[in-house]
């Protein structure tokens, strides 16, 4: 298990800059007509309901503009900003959290029923049932929280 988790971190390391610094090759685009027109090209396959205001993408996924009849390598993520890879990071944190808090309350729950009344296993079991559910309510504050100020900002 340490050695998966070892590779994944190590893989996270040397692609994150890698996939930033291919996302900035050039200026966001929808369309061909967005970049200097008969210079450049939209390149990385904008979505159809790509949009844009002011020279930012407002809706949809957005294409890099580069050099007409140019080899263009398109960012390996759909992330394009360090806002982008924080945020998808912490939407995938929240998600495995969510999913495993109520797992380690059921594995809490049958440790505290097969414990046959050992104290040291009821302990642990209510220990773990304890822990798991302030995790939860941690998590769900902090989503909330971040939300709010969201909402707040106007973002």
């Amino acid at each position: 298990m340490k050695k998966i988790f070892s590779i994944f971190i190590i893989s996270i390391i040397l692609l994150t800059p890698l996939g930033l610094v291919l996302a900035n090759t050039g200026a966001p685009c929808c369309l061909a007509s967005d970049c200097v027109t008969g210079i450049e090209d939209c390149h990385c396959e904008p979505s159809s309901d790509c949009t844009m205001a002011g020279g930012v993408i407002t809706a949809g996924k957005g294409g890099v503009c580069g050099p007409l009849g140019s080899v263009v390598i398109c960012p390996p993520t759909k992330y394009r900003e360090i806002g982008d890879i924080i945020e998808g990071l912490t939407n995938w944190i929240f998600y495995l959290a969510v999913i495993l808090a109520p797992l380690m309350i059921i594995i809490g729950a049958f440790m505290y029923m097969t414990s046959a009344g050992n104290p040291e296993k009821v302990k642990k079991a209510t220990a773990l049932i304890k822990w798991s559910i302030i995790g939860l309510v941690i998590i769900l504050a902090g989503k909330a929280i971040i939300s709010l100020i969201k909402y707040i900002l106007g973002v």
